[in-house]
């Protein structure tokens, strides 16, 4: 299926979004479509995570429409916009530590009343540790167990916010195939925020520029993989 073949999963048309009446997101509009993997990239400060905020619900749009599969989600509930089919991959992780890793992915997919074993086919690794309790996880695992546990809730599109964040070459690479699979054979479109342009020009087909709240271009997978028109992009 090509991308013009792909129908749109996530739109996002003149968002705004701030804290306390200090704006931080400016006129955001974008479209992630079934399959397709989106990344985001911006200096630090350029409002990448509060954007993922305002979609998942976290922070209140000030103003715009954010469409999930034509229902109208913006400004409703994070638990209404999940069982909708936005998930979300926090930085940091924030399982719950003193749950087993099978109680984590039972407690994403309680409200769809879904299986949690045809997850754990991406995560070999933690199907041997699904009883085991998720603080006692290596952060590699942690990171892997917060994406199995979005993944259980069945999402339409995933959102992801740094989950490269402390992982070693080695688990990047394994984070990279996982979310190829994901997308492949679920058709569930990424929107993945991440520093690593390595794993981005690896993962994504896209990647929107992020500037002081606002888009303002959008690169190709092979920009991301030059260091040199990256450097020029975001003026590092």
């Amino acid at each position: 299926m090509s991308a013009g073949e792909r129908h749109v999963r996530l739109e996002v048309a003149g968002l705004a979004a701030g804290y306390r009446g200090v704006p931080v997101l400016r006129d955001i509009t974008l479209d992630v479509r079934a399959g397709e993997r989106v990344g985001v990239v911006g200096r630090n400060g350029a409002g990448k995570t509060t954007l993922l905020a305002a979609l998942i619900g976290i922070v209140a749009p000030t103003r715009g429409t954010v469409r999930l599969g034509g229902h109208d989600i913006a400004g409703r509930p994070p638990y209404v916009i999940a069982a909708h089919g936005l998930g979300y991959v926090p930085q940091g992780r924030r399982l719950f530590p003193r749950l087993t890793v099978d109680e984590n992915l039972r407690l994403a997919a309680r409200s769809k009343n879904l299986p949690t074993s045809g997850v754990y086919d991406y995560f070999p690794h933690l199907a041997d540790r699904r009883h085991q309790l998720a603080g006692t996880l290596s952060g590699g695992e942690q990171q892997l167990a917060a994406i199995a546990r979005a993944l259980a809730g069945d999402p339409k599109v995933l959102l992801l916010d740094e989950p490269a964040e402390g992982l070693s070459p080695v688990a990047v690479e394994g984070l990279r195939d996982t979310l190829l699979a994901i997308s492949r054979d679920r058709g569930v479109g990424l929107l993945l925020v991440e520093q690593n342009t390595t794993l981005l020009a690896a993962t994504v087909e896209r990647a929107l520029l992020l500037e002081k709240g606002s888009v303002v271009g959008e690169l190709t997978a092979e920009q991301l993989g030059d260091e040199q028109s990256l450097r020029v992009f975001l003026s590092v």
